[in-house]
């Protein structure tokens, strides 16, 4: 495993098969998932498809999974996507599983994620 950032509490990673099952409850999980573009249910097959392009190197972004140290758990994924290298701009995107309780205020500081990556958690 690559670890992509590593933060006080957590840290992120590209996705692995073993996520699959988590990703794939989380996205057809409405408390999850309600502030997200998407809004159809998931399969097991479109998230195992959607892991094999999130993980190839496009230049344009991808997907990461975010980890509890403490647990080892991953609560939720945060998106890099529309990056303009140049600029050094991009977009981000993410969700947290609200039941993890470990998670607990770890959306407030994934804000800072978007402009300093030295602050994540």
């Amino acid at each position: 495993m690559v670890v992509f950032l590593d933060g006080m509490r957590l840290y992120m990673r590209l996705p692995i098969e073993a996520d699959l099952p988590d990703i794939t409850r989380w996205m057809n999980n409405w408390e999850v998932t309600r502030n997200l573009m998407r809004f159809t249910p998931a399969s097991n097959e479109e998230e195992s498809e959607w892991l094999k392009k999130n993980n190839k190197d496009t230049g344009k972004g991808c997907a990461l999974t975010m980890v509890l140290k403490e647990t080892d758990e991953p609560i939720g994924v945060m998106s890099l996507f529309v990056l303009d290298w140049r600029s050094r701009l991009g977009t981000t995107g993410a969700f947290i599983e609200k039941s993890s309780i470990g998670a607990k205020g770890m959306a407030q500081k994934l804000k800072c994620f978007s402009s300093t990556m030295p602050l994540l958690v």
